[in-house]
């Protein structure tokens, strides 16, 4: 499995060229339906073997409804999940897609893509690949896409950022040192809707039920307030009726890059929540 990228001299039709780059996967021998249900769910199903033109992927984190995870690829392209499981490893292998277990759901795993190139392609080039095919407003594209770059591509990379510190550089600010950190979904029964928790901080068990050390929101771009907290309260009180894990010294913390509203820091001084900015973020790794 090759992944390539070209840029190709396209004329102009007031003359001259314009650099585009052209990205191929080719695969051979392996059946690449559970890429391309990953890189977009409208995409169409092609024949394996041959170099294929392909829709670019997002790199945002799979809903429990899309098909990001094993049943949900297998609905989308209609094969068993058993089927899948060749074509998944081998895309991993090759480093087109990575697992991402749910914390709080032993049995689920969830796929992302796994290349930036493609994300931002898809995110950032693809919804206006017309105009740029022909050289059309670059720059007021590019400030047409901030939101859409903020929420698809730096959303979910700081996410990843969080839980990468939370793991390597937090030590015992939770309480204890961590074991594990992942990202993970909560039902919610009254509701009938499903949280998504991005940062959770286990450790370990010694025999009992394993601890809950911290849950986190992290956002990019949004100065966080009193609402994030009252969210991380009710993912909390979720968990501690669940049973499964011991919620009984669980911190909640909130994660930005854009700060803090100035009741929230309060609230963080009476010792209720702990506020992660980027100065704790890259200070801790230099």
């Amino acid at each position: 499995m090759i992944l390539t990228v070209e840029f190709a001299q396209l004329p102009m039709p007031r003359g001259g060229a314009v650099a585009c780059p052209v990205v191929d996967l080719i695969v051979n021998s392996i059946d690449e339906a559970p890429l391309r249900c990953l890189i977009d769910t409208g995409a169409r199903l092609s024949t394996a073997g041959a170099a294929k033109r392909m829709p670019i992927p997002t790199t945002t984190r799979p809903s429990p409804q899309s098909p990001g995870h094993r049943g949900g690829i297998a609905g989308h392209v209609g094969r068993k999940s058993n089927e899948l499981s060749h074509p998944l490893t081998v895309l991993e292998d090759a480093g087109l897609i990575v697992r991402e277990s749910d914390a709080f759901r032993a049995n689920r795993t969830d796929f992302r893509i796994n290349e930036p190139l493609l994300a931002f392609y898809h995110a950032i080039m693809r919804p206006y690949w017309p105009q740029l095919l022909r050289g059309t407003g670059a720059d007021q594209l590019w400030a047409r896409s901030q939101r859409r770059f903020a929420s698809n591509i730096l959303g979910p990379h700081f996410e990843r950022i969080c839980r990468e510190w939370a793991l390597y550089f937090a030590g015992d600010r939770f309480g204890d040192w961590p074991v594990e950190v992942a990202g993970g979904t909560v039902n919610d029964p009254a509701s009938k809707t499903v949280s998504q928790v991005d940062v959770a901080v286990l450790g370990h068990a010694d025999g009992a039920r394993p601890p809950l050390l911290a849950i986190g929101e992290a956002k990019w771009n949004d100065v966080m307030g009193l609402g994030h907290l009252e969210h991380l309260r009710h993912i909390r009180d979720l968990l501690t009726r669940n049973q499964k894990l011991d919620t009984s010294r669980t911190r909640l913390v909130c994660f930005s890059g854009a700060g803090f509203t100035d009741d929230l820091r309060q609230r963080a001084q009476q010792g209720e929540v702990d506020l992660v900015g980027l100065n704790d973020l890259y200070g801790e790794a230099s």
